[in-house]
């Protein structure tokens, strides 16, 4: 009984302790706890401290850690940001004291042989009216390292467009600060590009970037382009009915084209900060995939994207060297609808003003034979006396005239009866001067060794005789002293027209013609006779029905199966030459010229040939249903056999 009690009392003792012991490590937890959230608060007091001079001064490295650390990064800008001077960087151009409504962006720089930079601003100034031109302005960023170069191209498209320079619509600007471009033998590769095309894309990222941030106060919007496109009819109006269709949409970016960084548009206000992350990221990824990037971190997880592409790619000889890229936009807006043949130069003219007395058709305006475009004048029965003249603003020394009229594809509608001439008087078109006269529709200066005079002012082309073809002047190439005389590159891309005369003369007229009268020939072993019946359930429900119609006279339902198959190729015989009767009979008149052909001995032997392994086919087919179901055997020896043996098994 002692024992007993003991052991109860210290099992109560052990009890009590247990419990004693869970409540003081209860306490002591929440003392840890407590004293851990304490430090957090202090540590958070004294992080949001603003630090005094002496400890930015003990954190800043010396100069000799900071020399170290450039050596091993390959680039490096103070807060992400490129030292730009709006000033310093604009080489023509004035800047505009009132926001616009629209900047259009062109990075440009020197490519092996080519040129696409005019051709492009000719399309912008073409296809936009002047009182849109007055809220837009073009930025044209001349990239090229080769300052020599960028001084005498920036003067020379300077000097085509001065009234654009003056008024502000066009700008040229050049980085005044050549330190913003890294090394860039020292960059890394990735996506396994090349060493020369990692440089190639990161350097046109750095451009991009200085762009974006040279333009982020001039317009309310922003729209990149590149030196090579060519701009759709309207373009302006469609891009300002875009945005107002989705002011009730949130977006980052809206795009006009579907090819690359082409036709992107953004609010000024998101530039510096899209310069930001690309200069972050230039030596990592091509424009269009951080671009890609930038709309998923903004949320716009979808592209909101015209349906028909406004701007188009041209170029082929690409910024990269050996590179060429015949990119094009298979959703252009003007590619749907009529297709025009191209010209040869696309040069791009002195300004002039052009007057045309020959009446024009439709919409082929005399101005599409002096542009970028792929049009061209089309006039209505030329007359004696008619003229197609050019006015220049100024006196010009032409060092090659080239005019080409008529057709790309076929000798019509060209200038039979025409001549040129030219004047370089105080008064335009004053004491016209006649140089040569049109040959083939066509007038090259060049090929055919002529001289123009100096300080011409005007050029004429006179028609001197009637004409009942109408006229098509294609091109008229003005080329000055020193200008580029290099054709366009051809490719397959745009469309030739063929007889696109006639189809828009007579838009509602078809041509009738007989259908064209093919020979005799083979065909998955058949012979084709011209005009035969070439469905062959047709020819094969006519045939059964011919054997029909006989069976009904010469085959009688009691007739033995075995007379049956004796008088089958007869019949088969005598059917097939009356269909060959019926159908020589039947298409004589339709195939004029082609059946009495069949009377040489070596088309007769084909054509029996042909009879007879249709006879086989025939006779085959027959022969396979008589397996699958043959007849019962009626012959009498058999019979009596079986009689005779259930005669024997009776008796057993």
């Amino acid at each position: 009984m002692p024992r007993l009690r003991l052991f109860k009392l210290l099992s109560r003792m052990i009890s009590c302790r247990r419990q004693t012991l869970m409540t003081w490590t209860s306490i002591l937890i929440l003392v840890l706890i407590w004293a851990n959230m304490h430090l957090l608060s202090c540590v958070t007091e004294n992080s949001e401290q603003v630090p005094s001079n002496a400890d930015i001064r003990r954190s800043n490295p010396s100069p000799a850690k900071r020399q170290q650390v450039r050596q091993f990064a390959p680039f490096e800008v103070e807060s992400m940001k490129l030292p730009i001077n709006p000033d310093k960087a604009l080489l023509y151009g004035t800047r505009r004291q009132n926001q616009s409504e629209l900047t259009i962006g062109i990075p440009t720089v020197r490519r092996n042989g080519v040129d696409y930079l005019e051709r492009t601003l000719y399309s912008l100034i073409t296809y936009s009216k002047a009182p849109q031109r007055k809220s837009m302005v073009v930025v044209v960023f001349m990239v090229d390292k080769n300052e020599t170069w960028v001084k005498s191209r920036s003067k020379q498209i300077a000097t085509k467009f001065p009234k654009l320079i003056q008024n502000g619509f066009l700008q040229i600007i050049h980085p005044h600060d050549q330190s913003i471009y890294p090394d860039f033998n020292k960059l890394k590769r990735t996506f396994n590009d090349t060493a020369a095309r990692v440089a190639w894309r990161s350097k046109q990222n750095i451009d991009y970037a200085y762009l974006f941030s040279y333009s982020k106060n001039i317009s309310r919007y922003y729209l990149h382009l590149e030196d090579d496109v060519i701009a759709a009819h309207n373009y302006y109006d469609d891009i300002l009915n875009f945005i107002q269709s989705k002011s009730n949409t949130f977006w980052y970016c809206l795009e006009f084209s579907f090819l690359g960084f082409i036709g992107k548009l953004f609010r000024s206000s998101d530039l510096q900060e899209l310069s930001e992350y690309i200069l972050m990221f230039f030596d990592e990824q091509p424009g269009d995939l951080l671009l890609s990037a930038m709309k998923h971190i903004k949320t716009q997880w979808k592209d909101i994207r015209t349906e028909k592409s406004l701007f188009q790619h041209k170029g082929i000889v690409s910024s990269l060297t050996d590179k060429t890229q015949k990119l094009v936009d298979g959703r252009f807006k003007d590619s749907f609808g009529q297709q025009y043949s191209r010209k040869r130069f696309y040069h791009v003219n002195p300004s002039a003003v052009i007057d045309s007395k020959i009446e024009t058709y439709s919409d082929y305006e005399p101005v599409h034979a002096y542009d970028l475009s792929d049009k061209y004048f089309w006039g209505v029965n030329p007359k004696q006396g008619d003229y197609f003249r050019l006015i220049f603003e100024g006196h010009q020394n032409i060092s090659r005239l080239f005019i080409d009229s008529g057709e790309a594809t076929k000798q019509s509608d060209m200038l039979h009866h025409a001549r040129l001439l030219v004047s370089n008087s105080e008064i335009p078109c004053q004491n016209l001067v006649h140089i040569t006269d049109f040959v083939d529709g066509d007038v090259d200066t060049r090929k055919s060794n002529i001289s123009l005079p100096e300080n011409i002012d005007c050029i004429v082309i006179e028609i001197t005789a009637n004409q009942s073809d109408w006229v098509i002047i294609r091109e008229i190439a003005v080329f000055l002293p020193g200008e580029s005389e290099k054709e366009a590159e051809k490719d397959s891309r745009s469309a030739q027209s063929h007889g696109e005369s006639k189809i828009l003369k007579w838009q509602t007229w078809k041509k009738q013609s007989k259908p064209k009268i093919r020979a005799p020939r083979f065909e998955n072993g058949k012979l084709i006779i011209p005009g035969e019946i070439k469905n062959q359930y047709q020819r094969k429900q006519q045939f059964n029905d011919a054997i029909h119609q006989n069976n009904v006279h010469k085959i009688k339902p009691h007739e033995m199966v075995g007379q049956r198959r004796q008088n089958r190729e007869h019949e088969q015989k005598e059917i097939n030459e009356k269909l060959m009767q019926n159908t020589f009979d039947r298409k004589r008149g339709q195939a004029n010229g082609v059946l009495p052909q069949l009377n040489d001995p070596k088309l007769s032997e084909l054509w029996q040939q042909q009879n007879k392994i249709d006879m086989l086919m025939k006779m085959d087919e027959m022969a396979q249903k008589l397996r699958r179901n043959p007849p019962p055997k009626i012959q009498g020896r058999n019979v009596r056999v079986i009689h005779r043996d259930r005669k024997e098994n009776m008796k057993k």
